[in-house]
C-alpha cells in the first residue's frame, strides 16, 4: 500500500503506463522508501526553481523598466502648460507616485537563492507589488495623466504585465505545493507507522513479560501442589493426622465428663437447697 501510493506520488502519466507493465518487484524497507521519499520531494523543490526560472527572469525584466519608467517620470517636465493648481495637485499625485512605485520596486526583486521557501515568500511579495501598483495608479494616475499621460499608460502596460507574470508563479507554486504536501502526507504516514510498530512491539513485550509472570506463578503453584500432594502421602503426615484425630477424640470425652461432673454436682445441692428452703420456713 504505501509503494502504491508512493509511486502515485513519484510518477506522471509515463511512469504509470510503465507501472503497469508485468516486471519483477522491487523490494524496499521502510527506511529506504523514507529516504526515497525525501530525495524526490528536495528533487521537486529543484525542478520548481528550474521551471520558473523563465518567469523570474521576466519579472526581473519587468522590475527594470519599472525602475526605468520611474527615472523618467522623475525627471519628466509637462509639454505644455496647465493651470497652477492643476501643475500643482499633480506634481504632488507625481511625488506619492513614485514613492509607491519604488515600494513596489523593492518587493518585486527576485532572490537570489530561490528555495522554495524563498520563492513562496517571494510570491507574496510579487503579489503585494501588484497590488500596490495598481491601487497607486488608481489613486494617483488620472491627476499624474494631466502632466505625463505617456509614462502612465506605459506603468499601466507594466503593471499588466506584472499581473500576468505573478498569475503565473502563483498557480505554478500552487501546483508544486499540492504535489510537495503528497509528500509530507506520505511522510507523515510513514512516520505514524513507525510510531504503531513501536508501540506495537511495547505492548507484545508487555504480553511476553505477563506471559513469563504467569508462567512463574504457575510453576510456583505447581509445586505447592505437588509438595501438599508429597506431604499428604507421608508417614509424618499420618501421624500428624491421627494426632489431630486423637486430639478430637479427647476433647470430646473432655466435654462429657465435664458434662458429668457438672450433672452430679447438680444432683448433690439439690436435696441442700431443699432444706435451706425448709430452714428458711421455720
Amino acid at each position: 500500500m504505501i509503494l502504491e501510493k508512493l509511486k502515485s506520488i513519484f510518477g506522471g502519466e509515463e511512469e504509470r503506463k510503465e507501472a503497469e507493465k508485468p516486471v519483477g518487484k522491487e523490494e524496499l524497507s521502510i527506511e529506504e522508501i523514507r529516504e526515497r521519499a525525501t530525495r524526490e520531494k528536495n528533487l521537486s523543490k529543484r525542478e520548481t526553481k528550474n521551471n520558473l526560472q523563465p518567469t523570474l527572469e521576466k519579472i526581473s525584466n519587468v522590475r527594470e523598466k519599472i525602475d526605468e519608467l520611474r527615472r523618467d517620470l522623475k525627471s519628466a517636465e509637462p509639454s505644455e502648460e496647465v493651470h497652477p493648481n492643476i501643475y500643482k495637485s499633480a506634481r504632488e499625485a507625481q511625488r506619492l507616485l513614485l514613492k509607491k512605485i519604488g515600494r513596489a520596486s523593492n518587493e518585486m526583486k527576485v532572490p537570489s537563492d530561490s528555495d522554495w521557501n524563498s520563492l513562496l515568500d517571494f510570491n507574496r511579495d510579487l503579489q503585494n507589488a501588484g497590488n500596490l501598483l495598481r491601487n497607486s495608479i488608481i489613486s494617483h494616475g488620472n491627476q499624474v495623466s494631466t502632466l505625463f499621460e505617456g509614462e502612465v499608460n506605459k506603468l499601466k502596460s507594466l503593471t499588466d504585465t506584472l499581473k500576468s507574470l505573478s498569475k503565473e508563479l502563483n498557480t505554478a507554486l500552487r501546483k508544486r505545493k499540492l504535489k510537495l504536501d503528497d509528500f509530507d502526507e506520505f511522510l507523515n504516514d510513514i512516520s505514524e507507522r513507525d510510531e504503531l510498530v513501536d508501540e506495537k512491539d511495547n505492548i507484545k513485550s508487555k504480553i511476553s513479560d505477563l506471559e513469563n509472570r504467569r508462567k512463574n506463578v504457575e510453576e510456583n503453584l505447581n509445586k505447592k501442589e505437588n509438595s501438599l500432594e508429597s506431604l499428604k502421602k507421608s508417614s509424618r503426615f499420618e501421624e500428624l493426622k491421627q494426632s489431630e484425630q486423637k486430639r478430637k477424640e479427647y476433647e470430646r470425652r473432655k466435654k462429657r465428663i465435664r458434662r458429668k461432673i457438672n450433672s452430679t454436682i447438680s444432683d448433690l445441692f439439690r436435696p441442700l437447697r431443699k432444706m435451706n428452703k425448709m430452714i428458711e420456713r421455720d
